[in-house]
């Protein structure tokens, strides 16, 4: 999220007071000098590491002195640059490189990169990323939505035994104990979308992470902005924007 961050290079989900942080995954707070890490906490000047908190000097999770960590990191360094991994595809990932995307944990289409950067099965097929065919599927109900209590003052714990039709999509879907409870707390009605549904419902209200060409509404300057061009919304140049406060 990047606050107070700098030196950032192909890395997600890093931030607050982060520096020369390369290739790493959700790895944040006070870190220095990190490559090909997940979730690392805290960390100085790690290398290849998973799930460390506070450590410095390590590499695959070991620690090391300062010296012995330099050297190794430099031959470990120096073989990925001779002995590239390759995969599937036949692409070459030197030093310097990303994890490739046939390393994903997730198929494409049940990630959010399908929502934002949405393809055919056989493009992401194409990738070398893996495709999920897999159909939740729809189960018998107890409860059609349009049954659901108005209120959830007219809500009882006789919710939490209840097996709801959504009334977009048919799927079923439960009231758990703290979702009630929570609901409850905040006075809101039982939903009457399963949880997939009420997720693509928050996700359509989203600004799409993509640039456009347009132009300024005010001086007709030519502008990048993450607003389409068939976006009623007005948008304005930098200087244009500032103008407005002045």
């Amino acid at each position: 999220w990047g606050n107070n961050a700098s030196l950032v290079y192909e890395s997600v989900g890093v931030g607050e007071n982060v520096n020369n942080i390369k290739f790493a995954y959700h790895s944040f707070t006070d870190i220095l000098n990190l490559e090909y890490c997940f979730w690392d906490i805290g960390g100085k000047n790690n290398f290849g590491c998973v799930n460390l908190k506070r450590k410095k000097y390590c590499i695959l999770n070991k620690e090391y002195t300062k010296e012995e960590y330099e050297k190794l990191r430099e031959i470990i360094v120096e073989d990925m640059e001779k002995n590239p991994y390759i995969d599937s595809k036949g692409r070459v990932y030197k030093y310097g490189e990303f994890f490739p995307l046939e390393m994903s944990l997730f198929p494409y289409n049940r990630s959010n990169a399908m929502r934002f950067f949405p393809k055919t099965k056989e493009q992401v097929l194409s990738l070398g990323c893996d495709w999920d065919d897999y159909e939740n599927p729809t189960t018998s109900f107890t409860l059609k939505s349009n049954e659901l209590p108005d209120t959830i003052k007219e809500t009882t714990d006789s919710i939490l035994d209840e097996i709801i039709e959504c009334e977009n999509c048919a799927r079923s879907f439960r009231i758990v104990k703290g979702e009630l409870g929570l609901l409850r707390k905040m006075d809101l009605p039982i939903p009457h979308e399963c949880p997939k549904c009420r997720e693509n419902r928050r996700f359509a209200r989203m600004t799409i992470p993509r640039l456009y060409h347009r132009d300024c509404n005010k001086c007709n300057k030519p502008i990048y902005t993450p607003y389409s061009p068939n976006d009623p919304k007005i948008v304005y140049c930098v200087e244009c924007y500032q103008g407005e406060f002045n």
